[in-house]
């Protein structure tokens, strides 16, 4: 049996599943030391989906943006199962995962409600990551590069956005107050979903898991002032 496994260690909650063909197997907890826990419930996860830890042909990961550690620990891990398996690698970030719980709900009988999706996660204190997709002819696609902000900067750049708003506010509760007056994606999509860190990735294809690192919204002040 050949079991897809996808991995988020990016933020503050660990966070697996494991797809059988058939049913998800998720597990999610809030943990500094996410590799105590790690390879446990791996193992415990296949074992529930039929299968075990030799057993995952496919390895779905959130590369960042994110904490160091974190996405070191699923990147090397990764790359080593494939090293030793052959397993293919699919890659998405926080924010492709975000912007597809909003695509996976606003889904009516199989068609899509076209939209604008702008996903913002904080990034550090006063600091914030925005990013923006649409969701056209039932297909969801990046539409801007990622930027690392500073809360003023998000806000307005949110206060004259006309589509939909997703953050993770499992990681921080306040994120919505950024865009006030926006529409806002809602509790249920306002975090990383163990199942679609698998539904997200293998959606978009992406075979590299590289760790996604941006430029702090301080250095590019820097870099503006010296151009």
């Amino acid at each position: 049996m050949k079991l897809t496994l996808g991995v988020c260690t990016v933020g503050s909650f660990l966070k697996l599943s494991v797809y059988n063909g058939e049913r998800y197997f998720n597990f999610s907890k809030k943990i500094l030391n996410q590799e105590e826990l790690f390879f446990d419930k791996l193992g415990e996860l296949a074992g529930k989906a039929g299968g075990g830890f030799g057993d995952f042909g496919k390895i779905c990961v959130i590369n960042g943006p994110g904490r160091f550690t974190g996405m070191r620990i699923s990147y090397t891990f990764a790359r080593i199962y494939e090293a030793l398996s052959g397993a293919e690698l699919y890659g998405a970030s926080v924010f492709d995962a975000l912007a597809f719980n909003l695509y996976e709900k606003l889904s009516i009988g199989g068609r899509f409600r076209n939209a604008g999706v702008s996903v913002v996660c904080r990034a550090f204190k006063d600091e914030f990551y925005l990013c923006r997709y649409e969701i056209k002819k039932n297909t969801l696609r990046r539409v801007s590069e990622p930027l690392w902000l500073k809360a003023g900067e998000a806000a307005e750049k949110l206060r004259s956005f006309s589509g939909t708003v997703v953050g993770d506010s499992e990681e921080y509760g306040g994120i919505y107050g950024l865009s006030p007056s926006a529409e806002k994606a809602g509790a249920s999509v306002s975090l990383i979903k163990p199942e679609n860190i698998i539904k997200s990735a293998l959606y978009f294809k992406k075979r590299d898991i590289k760790p996604l690192y941006l430029k702090p919204a301080k250095y590019e002040d820097r870099d503006k002032k010296s151009s």
